[in-house]
C-alpha cells in the first residue's frame, strides 16, 4: 500500500485522477493508494486540532502533515510514503 501525505503538490492540484502522481506511480507499483494529501495542507504545530475536512482540491490548511500522518492508524500494510510539505 502506498500512503500519500502532503499539500498540493501531492494531492496534484488542479489534475485529474489519472495524471496525479500518487496515481501513476500506484498503478505503476501494482499497489492500493491511500490519499491523505490534499492543496493547502501545512506542516503543523501543536495546536492542530481541527477535526473538519474538505474536498482536497480546497486550499485549507487542516488536516495538517501531522494530522495526516496521525490520521494512518494501520501501518503495517504501508509499503512507501510519498511525503511533501
Amino acid at each position: 500500500m502506498i500512503l500519500s501525505i502532503g499539500d498540493s503538490v501531492v494531492w496534484g492540484q488542479g489534475l485529474k485522477e489519472e495524471h496525479k502522481f500518487d496515481s501513476l506511480f500506484a498503478a505503476h507499483q501494482n499497489l492500493p493508494l491511500v490519499r491523505k494529501a490534499h492543496s493547502g495542507a501545512v506542516i503543523g504545530t501543536r495546536l492542530d486540532s481541527s477535526k473538519e475536512t474538505e474536498v482536497g482540491e480546497i486550499p485549507v490548511g487542516w488536516p495538517s502533515l501531522w494530522q495526516q500522518i496521525l490520521a494512518q492508524q494501520e501501518w503495517s500494510q504501508i509499503e512507501v510514503v510519498l511525503l511533501n510539505g
